[in-house]
């Protein structure tokens, strides 16, 4: 049994079907035409027109798509990563904001100030439960 070379049939077959553009049907050519005739007459956004064919039951599903995916970037952008670059702070503005934090915790370390002298806290004892203190 032979292991290579020419076999009755195998290979690509000759004729000018495998040469050039496929013909489009001049149908499709004609519905294009008209599409861009409409689109040039009338002052509608671009975006809006590819919306119209995309959404067009009537129109071939593979210029549907084309269109679809011309308006995609438009109505949803891609996400990417970003960086929240923080500005860069100074010596002397780190140096003023930890004085002014120390001085905020150095007041609210003074003691209040000491009652005046004579001064008498007045009011009267509060009953705790079953025994009482006798005054």
């Amino acid at each position: 049994m032979p292991v290579g070379g020419k076999r009755p049939g195998a290979g690509r077959k000759s004729g000018d079907a495998w040469h050039g553009k496929p013909a489009r049907p001049k149908a499709i050519r004609d519905m294009a035409k008209a599409r861009v005739r409409e689109v040039l007459a009338t002052s509608k956004d671009p975006l809006a027109v590819l919306i119209e064919i995309a959404n067009d039951p009537g129109v071939d599903v593979q210029v549907r798509v084309q269109a679809a995916t011309s308006c995609a970037p438009y109505m949803f952008p891609r996400l990417s990563a970003t960086v929240v670059a923080t500005a860069p702070m100074s010596a002397r503005d780190d140096t003023v904001h930890l004085v002014e934090r120390l001085m905020q915790r150095f007041t609210r370390l003074v003691p209040p100030a000491a009652p005046e002298a004579g001064a008498v806290i007045e009011g009267e004892p509060i009953a705790t439960g079953p025994s009482t203190v006798a005054a």
